[in-house]
């Protein structure tokens, strides 16, 4: 362990690929060059958007309920169809009402749509993940790191690395979040120590370099190491051309980290974001 209670090493000024740079069958990956951390663009290929949101519904019930069910749920079919439908009501529409109105401060729906999308791309084009924390998907309003991922990468002294992300979803300019992702950032260590802590201790795989790393975890947390990344993931419908408002002081967060260059920030612009919303819930019937 190092002076500031973790390994020390070489790599502390290395950018880690967080993404692909290989075209996917949705998105193509551009890294974003002349910023002070990580910068992505995820910008859809000619009709992926179409196709993605055919798919949506099929994803949001393998994220909060069970992919195999979706053909009978769609078709009326399945005897735990009404059991999936109170699941999902509960996971975007608490209120007890389907209403998707940011503006009103209804805001459960399109943040657990953004959390869905960032699992999926996650899980769809980042091969290095070893283990993800919480590993089904979460209603925003819990109070916890919205994903958290670990990464195998040998160069490391430890072998792996943490990132933890911040998922915002808007109607709004991609920028207008940006304050309040940052005071949450500012928070995150001390949640991070917390979880750390749960996910060492419940770690059951045979995996002795992961269970090693998993107990220095806190403590990465706690000096906030360069073992521990932040990342935040900004989709809405907004012009493409304004991805770089997105939290453009990633850097200096959270506030006492020395390592801010390894942050990372991933948009993606939806156009007519809310309209696709609303096919979204009529097709899960929750409208």
């Amino acid at each position: 362990m190092g002076k500031r209670g973790g390994p020390t090493g070489s790599y502390r000024n290395a950018r880690p690929n967080y993404l692909a740079a290989k075209p996917r069958k949705f998105f193509e990956f551009r890294r974003v060059s002349a910023s002070k951390h990580e910068r992505w663009l995820l910008v859809p290929k000619p009709g992926a958007l179409v196709r993605l949101f055919h798919k949506l519904p099929s994803i949001i019930m393998s994220a909060w309920t069970s992919e195999s069910e979706w053909p009978a749920f769609r078709d009326d079919g399945h005897a735990n169809a009404p059991l999936y439908k109170q699941q999902l009501e509960v996971a975007f529409f608490p209120s007890g009402h389907a209403n998707d109105c940011p503006k009103t401060g209804q805001t459960a729906a399109i943040g657990g749509l953004g959390e869905t999308l960032l699992r999926w791309i996650r899980a769809t084009t980042t091969p290095a993940r070893t283990l993800v924390e919480p590993e089904a998907a979460i209603p925003t309003a819990s109070g916890l790191i919205d994903l958290i991922e670990i990464h195998r990468d040998a160069s490391l002294v430890d072998g792996h690395f943490v990132v933890a992300w911040e998922i915002k979803a808007t109607d709004n300019t991609i920028g207008s979040r940006n304050d309040e992702i940052h005071r949450q950032l500012d928070d995150y260590s001390l949640r991070l120590m917390q979880i750390a802590t749960n996910m060492s201790r419940s770690y059951k795989g045979d995996d002795d370099k992961l269970r090693q790393f998993l107990a220095h975890m806190n403590a990465f947390a706690f000096v906030q190491d360069e073992h521990i990344r932040y990342g935040v993931f900004g989709v809405g419908e907004q012009n493409t051309a304004e991805y770089r408002r997105l939290t453009p002081k990633l850097h200096e967060h959270p506030a006492d980290y020395k390592h801010g260059h390894l942050n990372v920030a991933i948009s993606l612009d939806i156009p007519g974001f809310y309209d696709r919303r609303q096919v979204i819930w009529e097709r899960l019937r929750l409208k």
